[in-house]
């Protein structure tokens, strides 16, 4: 109720509760997981995350790594998980840090970095041995060599078996023999 100078009261009460947010939004985990592998595309994610009174509002990414420094907002959707699509153009250890708002504008800090490696790169394989010669119409011709990798360093040893036929298999077989070593093998 209200009342002024000369005593007047008003007749309405009005009963607002005010509600204080100090408490800062929570989360359980991150993904990816921390030193794992992962191609140029990204799917970063705080899991677990809630906040007890406002509700959240935002979530925060900040990149470190070969690239710099870049910073990511996303709006929380429904649901316990605020995530991220981040595109690497750049190979190489990367560090994320994660953040979340609530619609009070509390903030939880920076999560300690989760290091992750951005490998988007084909291995190289370094043929060892290499048939010299072929005398039969049809045979099956094994090269071995050993894998290696720019970014996870050597790969376990590679053997493949290719059989030759006559025509354009054999035409092919006789041009990846002329690249190597080494050949590059994308996949």
């Amino acid at each position: 109720k209200a009342s002024d100078f000369a005593d007047n009261k008003s007749e309405n009460t009005v009963n607002n509760a005010v509600r204080i947010d100090n408490t800062t939004p929570t989360s359980s985990s991150f993904s990816p997981a921390a030193d794992s592998v992962n191609g140029n595309q990204v799917h970063a994610c705080i899991n677990g995350a809630k906040d007890q009174h406002s509700g959240l509002k935002s979530g925060y990414l900040r990149i470190t790594g070969p690239e710099g420094e870049k910073k990511v907002t996303t709006e929380a959707q429904d649901g316990d998980q605020v995530c991220f699509d981040v595109t690497f153009s750049t190979d190489g250890s990367y560090s994320l840090f994660f953040e979340l708002e609530d619609k009070a504008g509390n903030r939880n800090g920076e999560s300690a970095a989760v290091v992750i490696t951005v490998d988007a790169t084909g291995p190289e394989i370094h043929f060892t041995s290499v048939p010299a010669s072929y005398k039969n119409r049809d045979a099956v011709v094994t090269y071995t060599g050993t894998g290696s990798d720019s970014i996870q360093g050597s790969a376990a040893p590679v053997t493949v078996l290719t059989e030759v036929k006559p025509g354009r298999i054999w035409n092919w077989m006789k041009k990846a023999v002329s690249l190597l070593p080494p050949h590059r093998m994308n996949g």
